[in-house]
């Protein structure tokens, strides 16, 4: 890891002697239930914190079982919120959705006041979810 001392661009000596790890990409959001049109799934990787975004427009039937968003590009290692939105929630009013990263799993998950959402309950529509998680 290199930091600037002066001017833009000056670097300092290396701390330590390991290189930071750092990587980003994109992932394939893939839903239980129903179908993601992706515009944007990426992530950025800094040593075992992942940062993730995700774009899209979820169509189609959900089942009534709780909805999930697997293919995260990393295991998560235990359960971490995330931000969300999406267009149309059938218990808005009475609950308000929110997402998580899945402890364990490389999955987002849709939920609702401490109650899984259910993919029946997300209308068709913008979704959108970002977040970091820690990964081992």
């Amino acid at each position: 890891m290199s930091g600037l001392i002066n001017s833009a661009g000056s670097k300092s000596g290396v701390i330590g002697t390991t290189e930071l790890d750092y990587e980003e990409g994109t992932w394939t959001a893939t839903p239980n239930s129903g179908t993601l049109t992706t515009a944007v799934a990426k992530y950025t990787k800094i040593g075992n914190t992942v940062y993730v975004l995700y774009n899209g427009t979820l169509t189609g039937t959900r089942t009534a079982t709780a909805f999930r968003i697997s293919g995260l590009p990393f295991t998560v290692t235990t359960w971490t919120s995330a931000t969300m939105y999406c267009a149309s929630y059938s218990r808005e009013g009475t609950d308000q959705l929110s997402a998580g990263f899945e402890g364990g799993q490389s999955k987002i998950a849709c939920i609702a006041w401490g109650d899984e959402a259910d993919g029946d309950e997300l209308g068709n529509g913008y979704f959108v979810v970002s977040g970091t998680y820690i990964t081992s």
